[in-house]
C-alpha cells in the first residue's frame, strides 16, 4: 500500500513538472515512478515506516527557514571588510542508524548557517562537518543538536508596475553579469581542480538566473523548462566531477590545473512572436509587479554575493558555503520570479518544482565535492583552527 501511495505522489510530481494532466501522461508518470522505486527497492525497508504528516510539514518549514538563514549569514560575512574566519572540521557524533536519516541530517546541516557536511565515518558513528567559525566545536555540536537561528526581513519601494519590472530585470541582469565575471575569475585563479569545479557549478546557477530573467523580459515561458533542465545537467556534472576527483586521487595523479573543461552547448531558444513584447505589463497589477521585482532583486543580489564569496573566501571548503547557500537561494528566487510572471498555474508549479530541486540537490552536490576534495588531500586554509577528519594526502586549495 505504501508503494502505491508513493507512486501516486511521484505521478503527481511528474504531471506538475511536465505541465500536463492528460491520461496518457499520468500513465507514463506512474510507469516512470514504478520503475524508479524498483531501481532503489533495496533502500525502502530503511525508509518506509509510519510518518507523521505534521512533523513532515514542520521539517519542510524548518528546511526552508534554515536555507534562508544560511544564505543571509553567508551574504553578511562576504560583505564584511575583515571576515575574521576561524574555519575547521569537527566530528559530530551520530545517534541515527538508517542511511536515509543520516543523509537527511547531513543535508540539513549543509543548509544550517555556517556549517557544511563533508564526510561520514566508516562505522556510521561520526559525521564530519566544516564550520566557518570552529573555535568552539562543542558549541557547534550543541547548535546542531538543539536547533537553529533567525533571519531579518526587508522592504521595497512602490512605483509604477511597468517601471518596477523594467528596473528590477535590468538590475538583475547587471548583478548577474557581475557575478558571472567574479565566478570566471575564480575559475581562472583556481588554484585547485575542485575550486574550478565549484566555479563551474556556480556558473550553472548564474546561467539559470539569466534564463529566468530573460523569460520575464521576453514573455517566452519555455525558458523556465530550459532552466529546470539545466539545473539537472549542472547537478549531474558536479557529481561526475566529484567522482573524477576521487578516482584521480586514488590513481595517484598530480595536482593538475585546469585540464577538466566543461563545455556546455546551450542553444538559444529564439523567442517566437507569440507572447507579449518586451515588458508588456499592462495586465500586471502593482502587487504582482512588486512581488516579482523583490524576487528578482533579492535573487540577483544573493547570486552576486555567492560569486563574491567564491572570490573572497580563503579556501575551497569556505567557498562551498557561498555556492551551496546563497547561490541556491539566488537562482531559486529568480526562477520563482519567472514562474509568477508567466501567470500560468502549470508554469508556476514547474518553477516551484525547479526551486525544490535546487534545494534538495545543492547540499548533496556540495557534500560530494567536499568529501572528494578532502579525500584527495586538498587541505583547509591556514586560518582553520581544527580538522578532526583524517586525510591521506596534502594538496593546497588555498589562494
Amino acid at each position: 500500500m505504501t508503494f502505491i501511495i508513493l507512486n501516486l505522489i511521484l505521478t503527481l510530481v511528474w504531471a506538475l513538472v511536465s505541465g500536463s494532466f492528460s491520461a496518457h501522461n499520468l500513465v507514463l508518470g506512474f510507469a516512470v515512478g514504478a520503475l524508479s522505486m524498483w531501481l532503489v527497492r533495496e533502500h525502502f525497508p530503511a525508509v518506509l515506516h509510519r510518518v507523521n504528516p505534521l512533523k513532515l510539514l514542520l521539517l519542510g518549514v524548518l528546511f526552508f527557514k534554515e536555507l534562508w538563514l544560511s544564505a543571509f549569514k553567508v551574504a553578511i560575512i562576504v560583505l564584511r571588510p575583515n571576515m575574521r574566519l576561524r574555519p575547521g572540521i569537527f566530528a559530530f557524533p551520530l545517534t541515527l542508524t538508517r542511511d536515509f536519516e543520516i543523509t537527511l541530517l547531513a543535508n540539513l546541516i549543509t543548509l544550517t548557517p555556517g556549517t557544511l557536511s563533508v564526510d561520514v565515518s566508516e562505522d556510521r558513528k561520526m559525521l564530519y562537518v566544516h564550520a566557518l567559525d570552529c573555535h568552539d566545536p562543542s558549541a557547534e555540536r550543541r547548535a546542531i543538536s538543539n536547533g537553529f537561528e533567525r533571519p531579518d526581513p526587508g522592504g521595497f519601494p512602490a512605483m509604477n508596475a511597468s517601471s518596477i519590472l523594467t528596473f528590477s530585470t535590468s538590475f538583475a541582469l547587471v548583478t548577474l553579469s557581475l557575478g558571472l565575471l567574479l565566478t570566471v575569475l575564480r575559475i581562472l585563479r583556481g588554484p585547485s581542480l575542485p575550486d574550478r569545479v565549484l566555479g563551474l557549478d556556480m556558473l550553472v546557477a548564474i546561467a539559470i538566473g539569466f534564463i529566468a530573467v530573460i523569460a520575464i523580459r521576453s514573455g517566452f515561458n519555455l525558458y523556465i523548462d530550459i532552466a529546470i533542465a539545466l539545473s539537472l545537467v549542472g547537478f549531474l556534472a558536479t557529481v561526475a566531477f566529484a567522482r573524477f576527483i576521487l578516482a584521480r586521487s586514488f590513481a595517484g595523479d598530480g595536482e593538475g590545473a585546469g585540464d577538466v573543461a566543461k563545455a556546455e552547448a546551450r542553444q538559444a531558444c529564439a523567442p517566437q512572436t507569440q507572447g507579449s513584447p518586451v515588458m508588456d505589463t499592462a495586465d500586471i497589477d502593482m502587487v504582482t509587479a512588486i512581488a516579482i521585482s523583490v524576487l528578482l532583486v533579492t535573487g540577483s543580489l544573493f547570486t552576486v554575493l555567492a560569486a563574491l564569496g567564491l572570490l573572497r573566501f580563503p579556501d575551497l571548503y569556505t567557498r562551498m558555503h557561498a555556492a551551496s547557500k546563497a547561490g541556491t537561494i539566488g537562482s531559486g528566487l529568480l526562477l520563482l520570479a519567472a514562474g509568477i510572471h508567466a501567470f500560468d498555474v502549470a508554469i508556476l508549479l514547474r518553477a516551484f518544482a525547479g526551486f525544490a530541486f535546487f534545494v534538495l540537490t545543492a547540499p548533496i552536490s556540495a557534500h560530494l565535492l567536499a568529501k572528494a576534495a578532502h579525500q584527495a588531500g586538498y587541505r583547509l586554509t591556514n586560518l582553520s583552527v581544527t580538522d578532526q577528519l583524517p586525510q591521506s594526502k596534502q594538496k593546497s586549495s588555498v589562494i
